[in-house]
């Protein structure tokens, strides 16, 4: 058994007292399965729990089947909402031979998720979306990693894109769309540069009437790993101070990593610590009204976020990435929540 301290990807990356335990059982039956349990909690209430049983097919570890029982509690502050998720995973994971350090995931997920306002003032645009769902969804994710290192690379490259069909069975039905991709260049002075890019689109699976996606299925944009100078999530849409999310955006940053001076001639620590230079830009916006192609365009652009900065990233035991950066927003909205000034955050998933 091991306790470290980590980030849940739907946890606040602001809050970084999140503690993830985990105790797992190896080659159970002596051919490469594992049986294990995680758990995962923030100073925040956030919980996270799953019980897991994986296996190789055909005796190959690069082909693993795997099975998860889970449940989680999300108090999700920035948008005046609650989740409590209970669920099943049934995921299959197979090498694509041609292509190097390239998988190909299939993942069926049953979840029965229920919404719940935070409090008496939480916006009627967040309540319409709360009570119980069913989730009954296929996914398919294609990811290439090349990189030498997950958290502080120094060259190579990362793409994974996803589409997910939710309503086979269930009351939740959408069409789910979602891209990420990284490259690292070694630069003179033992510098690097680096470029990210993540997008993602939902649509509803059945177009009744004016059906909409629900809060708890958008996409949302801004915090200290995300289009830095945001507050976490507070880059697009508001309702009485509650970010609703969107269902397009795309969001992108150009990075410079340097050595810190006295560690200059300390190679074996750059890939712990380093000088950070950023610029983010990104948007996040519903398309409901979008009816063609020249509008869609004005839509993508007219609301970019802009901001720079500069920090320190230090790699947290090849599990997560600390950043304490000094953010400075240059483009923003009337109702987005800024932070100029420090940011400091916590996480694996970072633009």
């Amino acid at each position: 058994m091991n306790s470290k301290l980590v980030n849940l990807d739907r946890v606040p990356a602001f809050c970084a007292h999140v503690n993830c335990t985990n105790f797992s059982l190896p080659n159970l039956f002596g051919r490469g399965e594992k049986l294990g349990v995680d758990y995962s909690y923030s100073n925040r209430g956030n919980t996270e729990g799953r019980i897991f049983y994986s296996m190789p097919t055909k005796l190959d570890p690069n082909k693993q089947f795997s099975i998860s029982l889970f449940r989680s509690y999300f108090d999700n502050t920035w948008s005046s909402f609650k989740q409590d998720d209970h669920g099943v995973n049934i995921s299959y994971n197979i090498p694509l031979g041609i292509v190097p350090n390239a998988v190909h995931s299939f993942t069926w997920e049953g979840v029965w998720r229920s919404v719940l306002a935070a409090s008496s003032a939480t916006s009627l645009d967040v309540r319409k979306d709360a009570g119980h769902s069913l989730k009954s969804s296929l996914k398919y994710t294609a990811t290439i990693d090349s990189r030498d290192h997950p958290v502080i690379a120094q060259r190579g490259s990362f793409s994974q894109s996803s589409l997910e069909l939710a309503g086979l069975g269930g009351d939740s039905q959408f069409v789910k769309w979602s891209t990420q991709h990284q490259i690292n260049l070694p630069l003179p002075l033992k510098s690097i540069f680096q470029w990210c890019f993540s997008a993602g689109a939902i649509w509803p699976l059945l177009q009744r009437g004016n059906q909409t996606i629900k809060i708890n299925d958008r996409f949302f944009l801004g915090g200290p790993l995300n289009v830095r100078g945001f507050d976490y999530h507070g880059a697009g849409p508001h309702s009485e101070g509650a970010a609703l999310g969107g269902d397009c955006y795309w969001a992108t940053g150009l990075h410079l990593y340097t050595p810190l001076p006295f560690l200059y001639h300390r190679e074996n620590l750059m890939s712990y610590v380093r000088l950070h230079y950023f610029l983010n830009a990104g948007n996040v916006f519903n398309t409901q009204s979008v009816h063609s192609v020249p509008s869609f365009l004005s839509q993508l652009t007219n609301a970019t976020r802009l901001s720079c900065g500069l920090g320190v990233v230090l790699n947290l035991m090849n599990v997560a990435r600390l950043e304490l950066n000094y953010t400075l927003p240059l483009w923003t909205q009337v109702h987005d929540r800024v932070i100029k000034g420090f940011q400091f955050g916590v996480g694996f998933t970072f633009i």
